[in-house]
């Protein structure tokens, strides 16, 4: 009866410890989620700000051209100078925006220096 009371005993630890590490992984996961949305809200943010500063770029070109019809050449520099800008711009926010989230997901900090160094490799 004895070593019977004994394996019982050692079956509910065993279930109890199962238990837990349910209970963590579920939890974990949780976390997990709430991270990615963080991570997608901010995305969301950057997107919205890259379309609103595109809309503006947009205009300032549009103001230009409609300023002085003869200055045609000095005009589309000036829309090539700030198109360029507008993408750093976008690379920049798309950069940081990608340390964030990664940052969120593993949970400690990233160099934010190497991973543009990364990122602005692969947007060549």
């Amino acid at each position: 009866m004895k070593m019977l009371d004994e394996r019982s005993r050692k079956i509910r630890e065993s279930m109890d410890e199962v238990q837990k590490v349910k209970d963590q992984a579920a939890q974990t996961e949780e976390e997990f989620k709430k991270k990615i949305d963080a991570a997608s809200k901010e995305g969301q943010e950057v997107i919205a700000r890259a379309m609103r500063t595109g809309e503006e770029a947009r205009q300032r070109r549009s103001w230009k051209r409609n300023r002085s019809p003869g200055a045609g050449r000095k005009a589309r520099v000036e829309i090539q100078r700030e198109r360029d800008e507008t993408i750093s711009e976008l690379r920049q926010e798309f950069a940081d925006l990608t340390v964030v989230a990664a940052e969120k997901v593993i949970g400690q900090s990233l160099d934010k220096n190497a991973h543009r160094q990364i990122i602005d490799q692969g947007f060549r």
